[in-house]
This record gives structure tokens, C-alpha cells and sequence, in this order.
């Protein structure tokens, strides 16, 4: 008995540190461990779902030769919740489990099933734009779990990490580095789990725009204690898909290898991690509405009982007629969506910009249009302001990249301040959420128009480009002489 009590206490003393090196993440781009970020939309939920395999995470040296698994095969199950609490910072709770198998040395680790330890996040979105921007985490973790199967400690463990993106045309890269406190202990593995420098990789390149990319990651940390041993610089390099089918859900399928023998490092790993936005659909919060100041509430503005009702005719589209000139206007058949919460226009669209570019670049009447976005009242002035004028900018980028010369049309950001309905339901909110075209100058028959080069530079990239402008309106026909209106 007094054996067994003593082999228990050993193991414990060995076994009691979480090595974890991969681990789940909110942000909804995130891959591998490597966060992403774009924080939580204010009041929703994301549910969070991560299933992994490893082989030999845990490996032990005899006079610094491979002797064995101290971990043979794991799995892991963890669930986790999130909720945005501002436009900027959001929170969330995540619970690993395991289940321990084929371990060569059973005096270093217990199989069998074990609890983790649980973990608190809080995100803090520090600056994003359209090229990328930065993301504070601050981890906590609390010893929930099972102490001697080497998933759990004694100690609450805080962690602070920095989280950069840019991107560039379709590829996305992300830096996450940060440092993971802990009290330094020596093992008998040639392993001292101590304070840790964290860091993790990840670079995606979209397949399929906003639906399927592919994903490199590059894991890594350093025990600060021992930073020489072997055992205390694990690397694992990552592959996968993440694919975005819409409704909120985002899933990722990868699989590593170990690039050393650090403790943490799998030989290699499968894993699969799925996150749903809670409650998302395709959003007509996301529309981009042409014309949208033309709406009129009826109950609003009844007519008077003693009046006719004169009902003016509804203009319909014809068949494949995706834009056109209205009056001042250039109004559009379809929606124009975009990402949620971004300036990031969806495949979808497409047909309808280019049918806006085509009228552009053929109707020789229009001399300047003026994009201009709009908000809800949803979120701060600032917040709004920022993400009507990036819209309007994608917009505008987009023409350009179609043909149109720069010249030719320009882009404001209005946020909120222009609503064209009053109310909190979700059809005047979205109503509120526009991009108006709005000509503000048309040419008329036989007027000159200033010329404009073919040849043009592409202002955000210095790359060379072609525009087309069109002829401008030939002057109207002379009246008949006399002689002529007597034939």
C-alpha cells in the first residue's frame, strides 16, 4: 500500500502541467491555435467545438536518447462560449476534455479519461480596417482538472497575447505571440515547466472568397526556465481547409507534425473544430440598397380621405437588367452583400457591380457618381462612420478594377446620420444600412466633357490599368428649316 501511495505521489509530481499546444479560439478566422481578429458582434453567441487526435505528445529521454510515450495516444474534446460584449471586446468560457491511450511508461501518466482545465478569454479588438489590424487576449486558466494524466495544474495560469493580421489580395497572414505565467518545476523527463513564450502562425489563402481557404500554421513556445533543453522547445507545423458555408458556421479540418521532441509537440495530430455564429442567417443587414430614399411608409403619410389616390406606376425590371439610370440615381435590382460587420463584398454580388461598371463605362451621359455609405444607428458614431466610408471605399474599388476611371466617381461615408426610416425593427435598421449611387453630374446633349486617359494607375496598389469613358451624348439634331416642314 505504502508502494502504490508513493508510485501516485511520483506521478502527480511528474505529470502535473498541462502541455497543450494546441488549443480552441473564437475568432472566426482562426486556425491552428493562432487567433484571429474580428471580436463578437454585440449581444450574440458563438459556440465553439474542438475534436483532436494526438500521437505521443509527451516523449521521455534515457541519457538523451528516445526511450518512449510518456502520453502514447490522446484525444480531446473541447466546448467552449462566447458573447460580444462591445463592437470591440468580447468573452468567453472553454472546457477541454481527454482520453489517454497506449502510454509506454504508465509511471509517468494515468490513461483513462480526464478533465482538463477550464479556461476564460477576454478579446479586445485594438484597431481593424481593411488591410488588417490588431487584437489583445488575455487567458486565464483554472485548475479544474485531473492533476497526473498531464492536462491539468495546480496553479491559475494567466496569459496575455498580441494578435496582428494583414492582408494582401488573398492571402491573410497572422501573428500571435504571447507569454503564459507559471511556477518553474523540474521533472524527471528533462522537462522544466516554467513561464512560456507563445506563439503561433498562421497564413490562409482564400480558395473561394469568403467560403474556402487553405491554411499553414507554425506552433511553437519556450520555457524560459530551461530554454536549452530540447524538451522545452516544442514546434509543430499545421495543414488544413477552413470553409465558411454561410449561416454563421465555420469549420476547419487539419493535421500536423511535430518538428521536435519538445514536450507538447505530437508526432503528428488530426483535428477538426467547428464554430457557429448563433442565430445567423444571410442577413438583409448586409445589403447595400440603391435608391433607398425613395421608400415611403404609407401608414406614416396617409392620404387624405376627400383626395383621389393617384397611384404612380411601379417601374419593373427587365429580364437580365441588373442596374440603370433613375433620374439622379443609379439604382440596382439586387442587394449588394457584404461580410457581416465588414467591408468585405461577397462573391454574390459580383454581377450586380459589374452591370454598375458596365452602365459606367457605356452611358457617355454620366460624368460623376458619388458612392456614399450609410449606417444604422447600431454601434457608436465612430464605429459606423468607420465601417459606412470602408463600404463605400470596397465599392469604389471595385468599379475601378472593372474599368471605370477614378476620375469618374468618388466615395463619402455618411454612418448614421442620414437614416431613411425611423424604428429598432430589423427591416428599418437594414433599410438604414445602404450604399446610394447618386449622379452628381449628367451631362446633356452636346455638352463637352473633359478627356480622360485610358492608361491609368490603380491608386491603392501603383499597379497599371486601362479605363474606358464613354462618348458623351451627341448634341440634339437642328431644327427643320422652312423650306423642309413644307415637304
Amino acid at each position: 500500500m505504502t508502494f502504490l501511495l508513493a508510485t501516485r505521489v511520483a506521478l502527480a509530481a511528474e505529470a502535473d502541467v498541462d502541455v497543450e499546444l494546441l488549443r480552441a479560439r473564437f475568432g472566426r478566422d482562426s486556425f491552428g491555435g493562432a487567433d484571429s481578429i474580428d471580436t463578437l458582434p454585440p449581444g450574440r453567441l458563438r459556440v465553439l467545438g474542438l475534436a483532436q487526435y494526438e500521437a505521443e505528445p509527451v516523449v521521455y529521454y534515457f541519457e538523451h536518447a528516445y526511450a518512449g510515450a510518456a502520453v502514447g495516444e490522446r484525444l480531446q474534446g473541447s466546448m467552449g462560449l462566447g458573447v460580444g460584449a462591445t463592437r470591440w471586446l468580447d468573452l468567453g468560457v472553454v472546457m477541454p476534455s481527454f482520453f489517454t491511450y497506449g502510454s509506454d511508461a504508465l509511471a509517468y501518466t494515468n490513461d483513462g479519461a480526464a478533465l482538463g482545465d477550464l479556461s476564460t478569454t477576454a478579446r479586445v479588438g485594438l484597431a481593424r480596417g481593411r488591410r488588417g489590424g490588431v487584437l489583445v487576449r488575455a487567458d486565464v486558466y483554472w485548475p479544474t482538472g485531473h492533476r497526473d494524466a498531464w492536462v491539468s495544474e495546480a496553479y491559475v495560469r494567466p496569459a496575455i497575447a498580441a494578435v496582428g493580421t494583414l492582408r494582401t489580395g488573398r492571402l491573410a497572414s497572422t501573428v500571435d505571440l504571447g507569454l503564459l505565467a507559471r511556477p518553474a518545476e523540474s521533472t524527471d523527463l528533462h522537462y522544466t515547466p516554467s513561464t512560456e513564450l507563445t506563439s503561433a502562425l498562421h497564413l490562409g489563402l482564400d480558395i473561394v472568397p469568403e467560403r474556402l481557404a487553405l491554411d499553414y500554421g507554425l506552433l511553437g513556445r519556450l520555457a524560459l526556465a530551461a530554454p536549452d533543453d530540447l524538451s522545452s522547445r516544442p514546434w509543430e507545423m499545421l495543414l488544413g481547409l477552413s470553409a465558411h458555408p454561410g449561416r454563421g458556421v465555420d469549420l476547419v479540418v487539419g493535421g500536423g507534425l511535430g518538428l521536435s521532441g519538445g514536450v507538447g509537440a505530437a508526432t503528428y495530430r488530426g483535428f477538426t473544430e467547428l464554430r457557429w455564429l448563433v442565430g445567423e442567417t444571410r442577413r438583409p443587414v448586409e445589403a447595400v440598397i440603391a435608391g433607398g430614399d425613395d421608400l415611403i411608409d404609407v401608414e406614416e403619410i396617409p392620404p387624405p380621405p376627400s383626395q383621389e389616390v393617384v397611384v404612380e406606376p411601379v417601374k419593373t425590371w427587365a429580364e437580365g437588367e441588373l442596374a440603370r439610370v433613375d433620374d439622379e440615381e443609379i439604382a440596382i435590382r439586387d442587394p449588394i452583400q457584404f461580410e457581416f460587420a465588414k467591408d468585405v463584398i461577397l462573391a454574390e454580388s459580383r454581377p450586380t457591380l459589374s452591370a454598375v461598371a458596365h452602365l459606367l463605362r457605356t452611358d457617355g451621359r454620366i460624368l460623376h457618381v458619388v458612392i456614399s455609405g450609410h449606417a444604422s444607428e447600431e454601434g457608436s458614431y465612430i464605429y459606423n462612420y468607420d465601417l459606412s466610408a470602408r463600404r463605400a471605399r470596397a465599392v469604389w474599388e471595385a468599379l475601378v478594377g472593372a474599368g471605370v476611371h477614378p476620375d469618374r466617381i468618388s466615395y463619402t461615408g455618411m454612418g448614421e446620420v442620414e437614416p431613411t426610416r425611423k424604428g429598432a425593427a430589423e427591416g428599418d435598421l437594414a433599410a438604414n444600412r445602404r450604399v446610394v449611387f447618386r449622379i452628381v453630374r449628367l451631362l446633356q446633349p452636346g455638352e463637352g466633357a473633359p478627356s480622360l486617359p485610358d492608361a491609368i494607375v490603380i491608386p491603392w496598389s501603383g499597379e497599371p490599368g486601362t479605363a474606358v469613358t464613354p462618348t458623351p451624348p451627341p448634341p440634339p439634331a437642328p431644327p427643320p428649316s422652312e423650306d423642309e416642314e413644307e415637304l
